[in-house]
C-alpha cells in the first residue's frame, strides 16, 4: 500500500531539484523509498516523501522497467539503485581452475564468502551478496562482483586487492548496463539477459 502524502503531490512532470542518486526499485513501504507505479501516474519517494511524479508512459509495470521509462522520466535523478546504494571495499580470490573462489566484504576482519562459475553457454556466476545488501533486485551490484571476479582470474586485477564497488549505476550506464541481448555470462539465480533479469529480480511479471 501507498502510504499518504507527507506534503502536497507535484503536478505531473513538474520539475525537481536535481538528485545525485534514487531507488529505482518498486515502491518498498518498509522503508518509504521506491518508485509507484500506477497506469496513471508514476511516483518517486525516498523516506516517506516524494520527490516527483510523471505520467506513466506504458500500461503495464513491466514495460516501465524493462524499458527503462524511468530514467527518460526523471532525467533530475544522476544515478539509480535497486534495493540498496550499497557501497563498499571488496576483494576476490580465484582457486588455481578459475572456476571458483571467494570474496570478502568491507574489512579484514569480515568472513570470506566463496563464488563459483557454473558449467554453460553461456557460464553462469553463482555470487554473494554482501550481509548489509541481501536483496535480490541489487543486480547492479552483483554485475559489478562478477567483473571483479573475472579479473582477478584474468590477472588484470590482483588477487586479494580492495576495490571500491557500488551498486549506484548512472543514468547514462543503466541501458549498457544492463542490455536486452544476451551477455557472454549470465547469473545462476537468473539465466536470461541482464535486463529481463532486472525485472523478475524486482518481483515483475512480464504482461
Amino acid at each position: 500500500m501507498i502510504p499518504p502524502l507527507t506534503r502536497r503531490l507535484p503536478p505531473p512532470g513538474a520539475p525537481i531539484s536535481p538528485v545525485d542518486h534514487a531507488p529505482g526499485h518498486p515502491y518498498d513501504p518498509a522503508t518509504g523509498s521506491g518508485l509507484a507505479w500506477t497506469p496513471t501516474t508514476t511516483t518517486l519517494w525516498w523516506r516517506g516523501t516524494v520527490l516527483a511524479a510523471v505520467p506513466s508512459p506504458t500500461p503495464t509495470a513491466w514495460a516501465f522497467w524493462y524499458d527503462l521509462h524511468f530514467v527518460t522520466g526523471f532525467p533530475q535523478v544522476g544515478a539509480w539503485w535497486f534495493g540498496s546504494p550499497w557501497t563498499q571495499q571488496v576483494r576476490a580470490w580465484a582457486g588455481p581452475d578459475g572456476g571458483s573462489g571467494t570474496l570478502q566484504f568491507v574489512d579484514a576482519g569480515s568472513p570470506r564468502w566463496p563464488w563459483c562459475r557454473l558449467p554453460g553457454d553461456p557460464p553462469r556466476f553463482l555470487l554473494p551478496r554482501p550481509p548489509l545488501a541481501p536483496q535480490a533486485g541489487n543486480l547492479p551490484l552483483q554485475i559489478v562482483l562478477q567483473g571483479l571476479v573475472s579479473g582477478v582470474v584474468a590477472g588484470r586485477i590482483p588477487a586479494g586487492e580492495w576495490q571500491v564497488v557500488s551498486s549506484l549505476v548512472a543514468r547514462t550506464a543503466l541501458a549498457t548496463a544492463l542490455p536486452l541481448t544476451p551477455s557472454p555470462w549470465c547469473l545462476a539465480e537468473y539465466p536470461m539477459p541482464l535486463r529481463r533479469a532486472l525485472c523478475v529480480a524486482l518481483g515483475l511479471t512480464p504482461s
